[in-house]
């Protein structure tokens, strides 16, 4: 099930009205926007993953999941259902888990999705986003010249690109406690005053900065000023 930017804005309306206004709140939870979700580990079952993702969301009300996606296949999987909605997203630059196999978008010798099938996904709403964006576990920093296509298809679609941001994970956290991930990792490319140049090049891109808060403080205020 697709989703158009004004459905998803219409829906991001009603839950915020609910509890504006004066309106009475019901005695259960509130609906919840998660922004943040992971398919399953390369190698790990897609049917396991999704009924997990699926029964934890519906655990916590959550209503709609930004859910980032490792590969082309995933659009057919992981679909909506009547109780669970997906924005999928699609994770890159894909950092290398072995010395001849990469985290993600394995069918691509660079590690980046194919920007035709990505343009087409984005036109159609099958895809609501670019991102999460993991320039440190690639060793990729985002203004690089790979990127620019990408950079600019997100700002013509007027679609979120999610950013990793941060030093971080350490050595044995997050993915890199999975041997062989990210040979590459460059903590500096989390950054965020590294978007400054495709920021500027693209005044109508629409960021969502991940993780923010944990490193670059100062580097984040300056950005959103």
């Amino acid at each position: 099930m697709a989703f158009s930017h004004k459905a998803v804005a219409t829906l991001v309306m009603l839950l915020l009205a609910s509890c504006m206004h004066g309106e009475p709140r019901s005695s259960g939870p509130q609906p919840i926007i998660d922004m943040h979700r992971h398919t399953p580990w390369p190698g790990e079952s897609d049917s396991e993953g999704l009924a997990s993702i699926r029964s934890e969301l519906q655990a916590h009300n959550v209503a709609l999941s930004a859910l980032f996606i490792t590969g082309r296949e995933d659009v057919a999987q992981y679909r909506s259902d009547a109780r669970t909605r997906f924005l999928l997203s699609p994770m890159f630059p894909c950092p290398m888990l072995t010395a001849e196999r990469k985290w993600c978008f394995v069918e691509s010798a660079d590690g980046l999705p194919d920007p035709t099938w990505l343009d087409q996904a984005l036109a159609a709403g099958t895809l609501n986003g670019i991102g999460e964006l993991v320039f440190n576990y690639a060793g990729m920093p985002p203004d690089d010249p790979a990127m620019a296509p990408y950079w600019a298809m997100a700002a013509r679609h007027d679609v979120p690109a999610f950013v990793h941001n941060g030093r971080g994970p350490d050595v044995g956290q997050g993915p890199r406690r999975h041997e062989g991930c990210c040979p590459e990792y460059e903590p500096d490319f989390g950054n965020p005053a590294l978007l400054r140049p495709v920021l500027e090049r693209h005044t109508g891109l629409r960021v969502v900065l991940q993780h923010s808060g944990f490193d670059y403080l100062d580097e984040t205020i300056a950005l959103m000023r």
